[in-house]
Parts: structure tokens; C-alpha cells; sequence
């Protein structure tokens, strides 16, 4: 896989937990930028949505996983390529 496919769609997921509904949506951006946005449905019909930018790049040749640095501390390492919704 390369950057721009990477680049070329929102990545999305949505789960249920505890009765509440998850919906996380990823986009990566050639800049090297992305946005985190994930979104919860909570069992009293309340919505909140939370967005988290952060820094990425590859973290091996073979471009398999991608390391997204949120803060100085705060790093994850996403292993394979998100699931296709």
C-alpha cells in the first residue's frame, strides 16, 4: 500500500459496547497530519463527539504499520491497515 492510498478515504469503524455505540473515523492527510474523530451514542439518547489530531508516518519499510503520535507521550502503533466500513 502507499500514502496516497492511505490518504484517499476516511477509515472508519463502528463497535457497541456496554450498550452505547462507538463510531471512530480516521483520516490521514500527505502532510504527515491526521484527524481522530470518535463519536458515542450513549444509552440516554446523548451524543458526544471528541477529535484528536496527530502526527503519522511509517514505521517500516514494507509501509505496514503506521505510528500516529497524538502528544509527547501519547503514541500509537497500528499494525496492518484499518478495516474498510
Amino acid at each position: 500500500r502507499t500514502t496516497r492510498e492511505l490518504c484517499s478515504r476516511t477509515w472508519q469503524e463502528t463497535w457497541e459496547q456496554d450498550g452505547e455505540y462507538y463510531t471512530q473515523r480516521l483520516d490521514f492527510y500527505e502532510n504527515r497530519t491526521g484527524t481522530d474523530i470518535i463519536r458515542i451514542e450513549h444509552r440516554n439518547g446523548y451524543v458526544t463527539e471528541d477529535r484528536y489530531n496527530f502526527e503519522w508516518r511509517w514505521d517500516n519499510s514494507a509501509q505496514t504499520c503506521i505510528r500516529m503520535v497524538y502528544g509527547p507521550s501519547d503514541i500509537l502503533k497500528m499494525y496492518g491497515w484499518p478495516e474498510t466500513s
